[in-house]
């Protein structure tokens, strides 16, 4: 796609919004992230103990994997907003990713729920992902990375089906005009 084109153009705002939803994730997971490892140092004085532990080590934690991969797609992210070269395929990729991404926290998320409804079952206290209570599955990291996740899949999808209409639009097939019949007028 030459720089400058139209297509480019009205597309140019997209990817900006899909750097900014992935850079809000990805801030958002790292700040969890480190938090939770700050509060594991506070309690185990450690960071290389994943036995036995009074909260779980960060790197055994789904949010932790959640950030490494956020941490791609924003990378990802910056090339398609900043290369004019493999802008296509680099961003069918990550549209895979943010897809990929969006499942394991809806998996994790779907676990943190089912946790919770045990809990509630046996009356005993809901502990979300970090290793600490949560009152409902809706405040914890999962379901935030839940959303930002979504969001930014399906602001990738918009751009895959925007890119894709743009380029059906070039393409139009010309339809041949009827031909005349000698009863017509």
């Amino acid at each position: 796609m030459e720089q400058g084109t139209t297509e480019d153009r009205s597309l140019r705002k997209w990817y900006l919004v899909q750097t900014i939803v992935i850079l809000a994730g990805t801030v958002f997971a790292w700040y969890t992230v480190v938090t939770d490892f700050l509060r594991f140092y506070h309690y185990e004085g450690t960071l290389f103990k994943v036995r036995d532990c009074v909260v779980p080590n960060p790197v055994v934690t789904p949010c932790f994997y959640g950030a490494l991969a956020f941490i791609l797609a924003l990378a990802l992210s910056i090339q398609v907003l900043r290369k004019e070269e493999n802008r296509t395929t680099i961003q069918r990729y990550l549209t895979w990713l943010l897809g990929a991404g969006t499942l394991f926290a809806a998996g994790n998320f779907t676990l943190t729920m089912v946790r919770y409804v045990q809990s509630n079952a046996t009356g005993e206290s809901f502990i979300a992902c970090s290793g600490i209570p949560a009152a409902t599955p809706l405040t914890t990291p999962c379901f935030f990375g839940l959303i930002f996740y979504a969001a930014a899949f399906m602001v990738a999808l918009s751009i895959i089906r925007k890119r894709k209409l743009a380029a059906d639009a070039t393409q139009l097939p010309t339809m041949p005009l009827p031909k005349k019949t000698s009863a017509q007028p």
